[in-house]
């Protein structure tokens, strides 16, 4: 799944083919959906962005996308378009003042914008800021949204 028109509304991230997978609608009313699953299927990740939408709260969830995608890109030996991808990660979520600045430690975007700097290809050069995305995803949005299917 490639988005062409990047904006805050709609970033731009790709998911690997056969990485997501579809689940009877029936079966996802009798039970909350985990955090990976969400991630992980097509219909609930729609479903989860919408509603972080709704809330003003998208940033977290679209830089967890766009470092997937990242690192969908390092897998499949994309190294030009990965290099091109953390660049845009950075422009949007870890400068300073970015359009969707997510909060890290200052130490955390140093290490980040001195990988970018020198153009290295770690999959985990985002690691630390995932971390602090996904934790701030789980304890706030995500519980929220796991809520609306009980």
């Amino acid at each position: 799944l490639m988005m062409n028109n990047s904006s805050p509304q709609n970033p731009p991230f790709r998911v690997p083919m056969g990485a997501c997978s579809s689940t009877d609608p029936s079966e996802q009313k009798q039970r909350v959906p985990t955090y990976e699953e969400v991630l992980r299927n097509d219909d609930l990740r729609a479903k989860f962005i919408e509603f972080v939408k709704k809330l003003y709260a998208e940033k977290n969830l679209f830089f967890v996308l766009a470092v997937q995608d990242y690192k969908s890109l390092l897998a499949d030996d994309k190294n030009e378009k990965a290099r091109e991808r953390s660049r845009e990660i950075v422009k949007t979520y870890i400068d300073v003042g970015s359009q969707l600045e997510v909060t890290i430690k200052p130490r955390d975007r140093e290490n980040v914008m001195k990988a970018i700097e020198t153009n290295e290809l770690d999959p985990d050069v985002f690691e630390a800021a995932i971390k602090i995305a996904e934790m701030n995803l789980r304890l706030d949005e995500f519980r929220r949204f796991q809520s609306t299917f009980r």
